[in-house]
């Protein structure tokens, strides 16, 4: 769909006209196309802040093996040093940047942060070098929840996260927050990565808490992450549903896409274009999840991949709405995704180390006029992946979901022109997403290296200021 304000900050005339008029222009985002490679930060100039004075050489090292030329403050053991000349990295000085430099990401860890005063090294770094930061930069703070319960600075990054996600969102930068409890470069390697890659280009503000209780997988592959792996979306014949698809398909997987028999010829498109099977199940039928369940067990020998995409709206203001809208909304939205989920891990059609993914929506946080029925149904889906996580750890499994807010479908272009307008502008990137922007999302979910993301909503809302 045509953003006129994206499309004029293009033309230099039109920009300068737009921002004499006081009409900021949204930034364009750069975006992943296709798999992520083995080195997915390639040349990104990268600053690495530690309080830990003994620099977390692992993650430094995995950092560069990802591509990126690292700067920090940190003594570094000539050891490493030694190890990234092998594939031409080294981790150089930052103190030894000159007053024009620039800087593509900034990565700040605060797992030390201990006392008030542990907090003033953040505002220090930041303040240094926040304005070095190019458009569509990325900023990563890593924190640690206490095991005694205490919080306190945990939040605190929490609030300086969110809101240097809104000041610097104009240039198209994001600005996200690790949570971890139990310092492990093995866990954080993998989310860090997406954050500071394209692939989260309309993901900002937001805050992921890892599991230290995961178990790593046997095999965490650099590039090509899904090869082998079995993968089902359902509502897979347009859309976000088709995109998904796409994504696990573009890094190995093998795609079984789902949907109603109404939709046959749009599914039979998408799974022409990428080589996939095709089911045609409609989930409010009673035995759907029985008959999901048994097609992975008997031709595959289980699923490694579940994305709960299909969703439906049969929007109406409370007072309006026939019971039977309510009924289907939330037989399609949240018993389909439950029984499917239930009855596969019952029927052992689930592998070991199996993702799910279900499709919840900002709707589902901050509430929609005329929408009780969609908004309930993808509330309940966050509460729902929240609660399955430790029987999906019983596998060695993670069950996630991701949220979307404002983005361009068929279904927006037919809001009307203002409200549209609003829509996009109302978040930090001052713009709506694409599809592609959730697929990204959810194919990061699915892959190995998020093990130890579980039981979370990462919302892909561009910060959206609803339900902030």
């Amino acid at each position: 769909m045509n953003d006129l304000l994206l499309s004029a900050a293009k033309n230099p005339l039109l920009k300068n006209i737009l921002s004499s008029a006081g009409v900021p222009t949204p930034v364009s985002l750069k975006r992943q196309e296709g798999a992520l490679s083995a080195t997915p930060l390639k040349d990104q100039r990268l600053a690495f802040f530690s309080l830990d004075q003994k620099a977390p050489e692992a993650l430094l090292a995995a950092l560069s093996e990802k591509g990126a030329n690292v700067l920090s403050y940190l003594p570094v053991s000539k050891e490493l040093q030694s190890k990234l000349v092998a594939f031409g990295r080294h981790i150089a000085r930052l103190d030894n940047l000159g007053e024009a430099d620039k800087l593509d990401a900034l990565v700040f860890d605060g797992s030390k942060i201990q006392s008030v005063s542990d907090l003033e090294p953040l505002y220090r770094f930041f303040h240094a070098h926040l304005a070095r930061v190019v458009a569509n930069g990325r900023i990563v703070v890593i924190g640690a929840e206490s095991v005694a319960g205490d919080s306190t600075f945990a939040r605190a990054l929490e609030g300086f996260t969110r809101s240097i996600a809104k000041e610097t969102g104009a240039r198209g930068i994001t600005a996200n927050l690790i949570l971890h409890s139990g310092h492990a470069e093995d866990i954080l390697v993998g989310p860090l990565t997406f954050f500071l890659s394209k692939a989260s280009c309309y993901v900002t503000g937001q805050i992921l808490a890892l599991s230290k209780d995961a178990v790593k997988p046997k095999s965490i592959p650099q590039a090509q992450s899904l090869a082998g792996k079995v993968a089902l979306v359902t509502g897979a014949a347009r859309g976000i549903g088709a995109k998904i698809a796409a994504a696990l398909a573009a890094e190995g997987a093998h795609v079984v896409c789902l949907d109603r028999a109404q939709e046959a010829e749009a599914l039979a498109e998408t799974a022409r274009r990428l080589d996939a099977h095709i089911f045609h199940q409609d989930l409010s039928e009673k035995n759907a999840a029985e008959k999901i369940a048994a097609y992975f067990k008997t031709k595959f020998q289980g699923c490694d991949i579940v994305v709960h995409n299909a969703g439906i709206t049969l929007d109406k203001t409370l007072k309006k709405m026939p019971v039977e809208s309510w009924q289907r909304v939330m037989d399609i939205n949240l018993r389909a995704p439950m029984e499917i989920t239930h009855r596969m891990l019952q029927d052992n059609a689930l592998k070991n180390e199996a993702h799910i993914v279900c499709l919840s929506s900002i709707a589902g946080i901050a509430g929609n006029f005329g929408q009780t029925n969609y908004s309930a149904s993808k509330a309940a889906l966050r509460g729902f992946v929240a609660a399955m996580a430790n029987e999906m750890a019983k596998i060695n499994g993670t069950i996630n979901a991701v949220a979307p807010g404002f983005i361009e479908t068929r279904m927006t272009e037919s809001i009307p022109f203002v409200t549209r307008e609003v829509g996009r502008r109302l978040n930090n990137l001052g713009q709506g997403g694409r599809p592609e922007d959730v697929a990204q999302v959810v194919s990061f979910l699915a892959q190995p290296a998020s093990f130890a993301v579980s039981g979370q909503t990462l919302r892909i809302c561009g910060g959206s200021l609803l339900g902030a």
